[in-house]
């Protein structure tokens, strides 16, 4: 999140995958992007194949986030190619159904939910995917969602979150594989 807020020039190529179960707050860390970057920046896919890396992708035209909603495995069998190259690549090519395609910078950061462990393409010395098991400790706890969802509307306390990220020390420009 600081990368983005220090560097929002420079592609991260790296994506900030969230596995948890259904209820530990995965949605809570996206409704926060939300609120520091806008809604007009974020990007919501169920259907990534088509909306973020097919042929009707003219949502990445505007994303500086795209969010894959609950990615399972299926998500990115015979396409892994493709999620990395939309990851990693700049510019990139978008296209809006019957139209002709359009090269374009890309500076999107990459958000992954998912309940199961196994949907993220997470191999040996992979670079592209940056995984956290999200703890169950808080699932059926209202009471604790409902006073962060508070935080999250309440614009002094994003302010401050955001002051937090940009002032935030140690963010590099570049992140590789040993980072990771």
């Amino acid at each position: 999140l600081a990368h983005a807020i220090q560097h929002p020039d420079d592609k991260l190529g790296i994506a900030l995958c969230l596995v948890g179960e259904k209820g530990s707050g995965k949605t809570t860390v996206w409704e926060i992007i939300l609120r520091l970057f806008g809604q007009i920046a974020c990007h919501d896919s169920k259907n990534p194949g088509k909306d973020v890396w097919g042929d009707s992708n003219i949502n990445m035209l505007e994303a500086f986030w795209c969010r894959i909603v609950e990615a399972e495995k299926k998500t990115f069998r015979g396409c892994l190619g493709s999620l990395k190259n939309v990851i990693t690549d700049n510019p990139i090519s978008v296209r809006e159904l019957y139209c002709k395609t359009m090269t374009v910078p890309n500076f999107t950061r990459f958000f992954i939910d998912t309940d199961n462990f196994d949907s993220i393409p997470d191999e040996h010395g992979e670079r592209r995917f940056f995984v956290v098991k999200v703890s169950d400790e808080k699932i059926n706890n209202a009471s604790y969602f409902t006073e962060i969802r508070k935080h999250i509307n309440d614009d002094q306390v994003i302010r401050a979150f955001y002051e937090v990220l940009h002032d935030r020390k140690g963010v590099k420009r570049h992140y590789f594989g040993n980072d990771i």
